[in-house]
């Protein structure tokens, strides 16, 4: 793990680096439990079938039943495999062929318009429902995921002269690229999203 963090330039508490320690313990605990020596030579897809079936016994009562911490169990066993042979720490890579369980993915509806409703009429019941329309209605416009949201910076949102940019630069992404992303402005003012932003701006009481 020490050795994937400093390659890949990952901090300590990197989501992906606590995923993959989550499952290194999985797999000792599983190793432990069946008293199987802790070697790599356990790295194998006779060992790792074996604790799939032991996650989703013992650690299925979370994502779909078990099924999500099984397939995540086995794809982190197929990087693992693969990052150390080519490292040259095993002589080949024995997880090469192993098939990973099928996950079919959930796609959920879209809200219907008394659900959207629902969620706006909810905003103006908080502590700051200025600023809560402000975040519903970038994460509607712009289809921002949260934590996307959580990481704008005031630079973001506003131009040098400090007045709102017709488009919202996302800095922090999922997959490390930057993107701006222009919003839509069917009005002078910049339409509901921007008017949003700009009337929370006029009541914020943070520091610059």
């Amino acid at each position: 793990l020490q050795e994937l963090r400093r390659l890949r330039g990952h901090a300590a508490g990197h989501p992906t680096q606590r995923l993959y320690g989550l499952y290194e313990r999985r797999h000792l605990e599983y190793l432990d439990s069946n008293r199987l020596d802790p070697t790599l030579n356990m790295l194998n897809p006779h060992v790792v079938a074996g604790c799939q079936l032991w996650i989703h016994e013992h650690h299925g009562y979370c994502s779909r039943q078990g099924l999500q911490a099984e397939a995540t169990y086995a794809r982190i066993m197929k990087i693992w495999s693969a990052f150390l042979f080519k490292r040259r720490v095993i002589p080949q890579d024995l997880m090469l062929g192993f098939e990973l369980p099928h996950l079919p993915k959930i796609r959920r509806r879209p809200f219907s318009e008394d659900e959207a409703q629902a969620i706006m009429a909810a905003v103006r019941l908080g502590a700051s429902p200025i600023r809560d329309r402000a975040i519903m209605l970038v994460l509607s416009d712009t289809g921002c995921r949260v934590g996307e949201l959580c990481g704008l910076e005031l630079v973001d949102i506003l131009s040098p002269d400090g007045s709102l940019r017709k488009s919202i630069a996302f800095r922090n992404t999922k997959g490390g690229i930057p993107r701006d992303v222009v919003v839509q402005q069917p009005t002078r003012s910049g339409g509901r999203c921007l008017e949003a932003l700009r009337a929370w701006l006029k009541t914020r009481s943070a520091q610059p």
